[in-house]
């Protein structure tokens, strides 16, 4: 990939180190994709992914340690789970200065807590100083960047007998929107599923977790039963309760339980702990389906559209944006009735979808759509950014929204 300015020549491979305390689910994919796609030389430190709180609390410090018995880095990449002003002032120390990239899956500001109570003080201004001290800030969508920017606006307003107006307008200058890849790992498309007649094949590929809302498809699933729609179930993502994982995981009731009540439609339950299986069980599914109150990007359900599934996402978050807009009608819904009313037009039409002009057209622009968030073309971006970064290039227009 040629750098914006050199038509002769591609500059030279950066030296990266890429720190993720918070190691699993989507941040893992995240950091490996990257690490594997770039073209820079990334390493990465992690941290096993649970004690959240304690990882903003003291990740810097375990980190700061490592990166100082190595040979020092060009630019280093953080993602949001950490402490960036104690690990610039232990570097510092060493007289360890480079630039700083922080990427925020979420942010602790508006991410909805299960008592409704605002989040604690020092996680917010936690995540308000990283963005201050970072060269750079990449939100992983729009919404994202612009629920943070308004919510730490308001915290900073907030700060008795300082004028936060540098700060604020800080924090605006140096937040830049930069969508994650999207992981492409399918063969041929899967054959159809089944016959007609056995209904749509509905999945459910998100963790079992009140900021998903598991509830609100457990009741859609029940309507189509009383309604007497055929369908069957393929039901993916973590469920155990807590952070434990492996043998000694605590079984979900919830999810047990809904297992039970349609189990000879469940065609697959459980986390797939095998990337081929995963892939292989997104491409049986039909439809996909998301209830999340919380959902900065939409991974899982970009992973399934790409797949081939049909989505039906909330009207909210960050599904708008991410969608195009002539899908918003077909793709995206407010409220249960409309959700269950959605999935049985999807299934009365799954004939169709496979003739019918409108459909195909439709079909074909949820791929195409897909396929722009694939890394082989997203890491370009990154790619550039961190030449940009390692120059001092702040300013550089291409990179600011």
């Amino acid at each position: 990939m040629l750098f914006q300015g050199d038509s002769t020549q591609n500059p030279p491979a950066r030296s990266v180190v890429f720190l993720e305390s918070f190691y699993g689910g989507s941040h893992r994919e995240f950091a490996d994709c990257f690490a594997e796609h770039s073209r820079h030389n990334v390493d990465i430190l992690t941290l096993p992914d649970r004690h959240w709180g304690w990882r903003m609390r003291w990740s810097a410090k375990l980190f700061a340690e490592q990166l100082l018995k190595r040979e020092r880095y060009e630019l280093i990449v953080a993602t949001d789970l950490i402490n960036l002003a104690d690990l610039t002032a232990i570097l510092s120390r060493a007289a360890y200065h480079v630039p700083v990239l922080l990427y925020m899956h979420e942010n602790q500001l508006s991410y909805p807590r299960s008592d409704a109570k605002p989040p604690p003080l020092e996680h917010a201004l936690t995540d308000i100083k990283n963005v201050l001290i970072a060269d750079r800030t990449l939100f992983n969508s729009a919404f994202h960047r612009d629920t943070f920017l308004t919510a730490a606006e308001s915290v900073l307003k907030g700060i008795p007998e300082f004028d936060t107006a540098s700060e604020r307008k800080l924090l605006r200058d140096t937040s830049t929107v930069m969508y994650p890849g999207v992981e492409h790992n399918f063969g041929a498309q899967a054959a159809e599923s089944a016959e007609p007649s056995m209904g749509p094949v509905i999945l459910w590929n998100h963790r079992w977790e009140p900021d998903k809302q598991p509830h609100i498809f457990r009741r859609a699933l029940e309507k189509l039963n009383e309604q007497g729609m055929a369908f069957r179930l393929i039901l993916l993502g973590e469920h155990a309760l807590g952070e434990q994982s492996g043998p000694a995981e605590k079984r979900n009731p919830d999810f047990e339980a809904l297992c039970a009540k349609f189990g000879s439609r469940v065609i697959y339950a459980g986390y797939a702990q095998d990337r081929a299986e995963y892939f292989r069980l997104l491409q049986q599914g039909d439809i996909v389906i998301s209830t999340a109150i919380q959902e900065n990007f939409g991974l899982s359900m970009l992973q399934a559209i790409d797949a081939g599934c049909w989505p039906l996402a909330p009207n909210r978050l960050a599904y708008p944006e991410i969608l195009p807009a002539e899908l918003h009608e077909d793709c995206l819904y407010s409220g249960t009735k409309e959700l269950v009313r959605k999935i049985v037009r999807l299934g009365a039409a799954r004939r169709a979808m496979q003739a019918e002009p409108r459909w195909e057209g439709l079909r074909r622009t949820l791929l195409e759509r897909a396929a722009e968030f694939h890394w082989e073309r997203r890491i370009q971006e990154y790619d550039r950014l961190i030449e940009t970064v390692v120059l001092g290039d702040y300013e550089s227009r291409p990179f600011k929204r």
